[in-house]
């Protein structure tokens, strides 16, 4: 059994020792350096055909299977984590804003922001317009990436040889997102969140809006004694919309999970049959629709339970502008730069606002009673602080350091189902990955933007730490002819 803690460690051991399991799940931005390694067996043309072929699987998903320059596929695509934007109809119709028009461009969502503010200080409603992690998120280059693929940046060059996110499209993107908190749409304490918490506002009615993922259509439906909040206001009015479109267009983050098997396997056939079934699309629908994830599979996605479902429709909408990140074995190095970069702007942000007279931190603004009582009674841990209703279907880790926060790519594994156990995922760092890439330092432009941007106020706040809740195990097939499959870490 791994902890996200380990795993990461372990696998890579695994992977140099020639000890690996039978079959893993490795988060999307993993393959590519566990392939670099010579630990997974290449997938021929003929068991790709059986599983539907490439074209069967979502395009972003199935880049992330095809390491760059490698020529081979060495992972299958699971399931497709995607972003989109969580909100409120009552709010929206109460400041007399249409959703189509208020979320069609970046423009138009910044003045529908500005009324939800406009409206609260009036006291026509009791949210913020929206809610966002900090740098303390395990997901930091996720959140800013749909608003740089919007500026028209990336984060490569095309040759996948040099960073390129200091570009003056890419700060643009940056710069727009890291405004819906200068501007005042957060609640003041938002950065020092990460995601399960600020998924937790929403249901406890702090926010009107959110950007996250299909496994809060899930909570949405489940009770409140299941982990969910249905029957809840937010429930009731639950609502969801593709992120805006910049300059560029409409983009969004797609990254999830996908499935390897390993050269060491003394059972390979056996493993690929197993990973064709998790393919199959009957597996697909029952497996997305238990765990709140979008299937990987075309055909599974394209099926009623989610095509036709009026919040996971949108999602499916969704992955048709989805993004992945490149499949490079230096991806890790250089994710770890880039998120180290992006918290230094959020650490600007929140050295500013505390030095600004009047800053975030010295006033919160009007707050209802409720609502105050709301967070109090999160913050003291009762019976509003965020918990397995805020949260995607597999609990998260802690807050911590970006040293050991887990790496970014995929969603991270919440509890074991009926398929099988899921396999953890491991430290940011991604230490062990062959190459590297340097990341440019943040550029000056961006850092002086925010000392001239005017900021609102903020609050300190200190969160209490959740336990760790991942225990997890690789994937495998049932036992064989040939006897028990091997379980990494046994």
């Amino acid at each position: 059994m791994l902890d996200w803690g380990s795993a990461w460690s372990k696998i890579t051991t695994a992977a140099t020792s020639g000890e690996g399991p039978d079959i893993s799940q490795l988060g999307t931005t993993w393959v590519a350096a566990i392939a670099a390694m010579g630990a997974l067996r290449p997938f021929t043309a003929e068991e790709i055909a059986a599983m539907g072929g490439a074209e069967n699987f979502v395009e972003a998903s199935w880049q992330t299977c095809n390491p760059v320059g490698s020529g081979f596929t060495v992972a299958i695509p699971w399931f497709v984590d995607t972003r989109a934007i969580i909100y409120r109809k009552d709010v929206l119709e109460k400041v007399g804003l249409d959703p189509d028009e208020a979320f069609a461009t970046w423009d138009s969502f910044d003045a529908a922001l500005a009324r939800i503010k406009e409206a609260r200080e009036a006291g026509e409603v009791e949210t913020y317009p929206i809610g966002f992690p900090g740098k303390n998120d395990w997901n930091v280059l996720h959140n800013f990436a749909p608003w740089v693929w919007g500026a028209g940046g990336e984060m490569l060059n095309p040759g996948n040889t040099a960073a390129v996110f200091n570009s003056p499209e890419a700060i643009e993107g940056f710069k727009f997102y890291a405004s819906l908190f200068t501007k005042g749409y957060t609640p003041p304490d938002v950065l020092e969140l990460n995601s399960a918490q600020v998924d937790g506002m929403f249901p406890s009615g702090e926010v009107a809006m959110i950007i996250s993922g299909p496994w809060m259509v899930k909570n949405s439906r489940t009770s409140e004694d299941e982990g969910g909040f249905a029957g809840s206001v937010a429930a009731e009015n639950f609502a969801v919309h593709e992120i805006p479109a910049g300059p560029a267009g409409r983009f969004t983050f797609v990254g999830g999970s996908d499935l390897t098997v390993w050269n060491s396997s003394q059972h390979q056939e056996e493993a690929v049959e197993f990973v064709k079934f998790l393919v199959s699309k009957e597996s697909q629908i029952r497996y997305g629709g238990n765990i709140g994830m979008l299937p990987a599979v075309k055909e599974a996605l394209a099926d009623p339970t989610f095509k036709d479902d009026p919040d996971y429709g949108v999602f499916v909408q969704a992955v048709e502008h989805g993004k992945s990140y490149p499949a490079i074995a230096a991806w890790g190095p250089l994710e770890s730069a880039m998120v180290k970069n992006l918290g230094a702007l959020w650490d600007v942000d929140l050295l500013l606002a505390q030095q600004r007279p009047g800053g975030r931190h010295q006033q919160r603004g009007p707050q209802h009673p409720h609502l105050r009582r709301r967070r109090q009674r999160r913050n003291a841990g009762g019976r509003d602080r965020p918990g397995p209703a805020a949260q995607p279907p597999f609990p998260r880790t802690r807050a911590r350091p970006h040293a050991d926060a887990p790496p970014l790519g995929r969603p991270h594994l919440r509890r074991r189902h009926a398929l099988g156990d899921d396999v953890a995922a491991g430290p940011r760092d991604h230490q062990h990955h062959p190459g590297g890439l340097a990341a440019p330092a943040l550029p000056e432009a961006l850092l002086a933007h925010r000392a001239q941007h005017p900021l609102g106020h903020h609050h300190p706040h200190h969160l209490a730490a959740a336990p760790l809740q991942h225990d997890h195990a690789p994937l495998r097939p049932a036992d064989g002819p040939r006897g028990p499959l091997r379980r990494l870490g046994h």
